[in-house]
């Protein structure tokens, strides 16, 4: 098994956590194409999702592999839907609080093994980035 984040943006009048919502009420998340972990996603992988400038806020169990686009009908986030594969989710769960990624989170994750956790961090939510079990346990506060 796998562990992912998948951060989200701003669409339009949708905050980033309102599309995660959409998404996930929806039963799918977008990614794109090019991807580098597009081809690794696999049926009972976990994801967790980063809402942008807010924290992460839910979590899902991917379904299945990535291997279509999202059809025309679908697409409902407009440009964010371009050119992306629909991975279908389930079992999503909505934290009761958003985990915000402070200096002390990010201390204590994998990921950060060795920075300093108050310098730019920017780089782990810019993409879809594949965690160790112990940082989506506290990423989703499953511990």
């Amino acid at each position: 098994m796998a562990y992912y984040l998948f951060p989200a943006a701003r669409q339009d009048t949708l905050s980033p956590a309102a599309v995660i919502r959409q998404r996930l009420a929806e039963g799918f998340w977008g990614v794109p194409e090019r991807s580098h972990h597009v081809r690794a996603l696999k049926s009972g992988d976990r994801a967790c999702f980063y809402a942008s400038g807010d924290g992460v806020v839910a979590h899902a169990i991917i379904g299945d592999t990535a291997d279509r686009p999202i059809p025309a009908e679908r697409r409902t986030l407009g440009w964010l839907d371009q050119g992306r594969l629909m991975l279908p989710m389930s079992s999503a769960t909505f934290l009761p609080s958003r985990v915000v990624l402070s200096p002390a989170v990010r201390a204590g994750l994998d990921a950060f093994q060795g920075k300093d956790p108050f310098a730019v961090w920017s780089w782990f939510v810019q993409n879809t980035r594949r965690l160790t079990a112990h940082d989506f346990e506290m990423l989703t506060r499953s511990r």
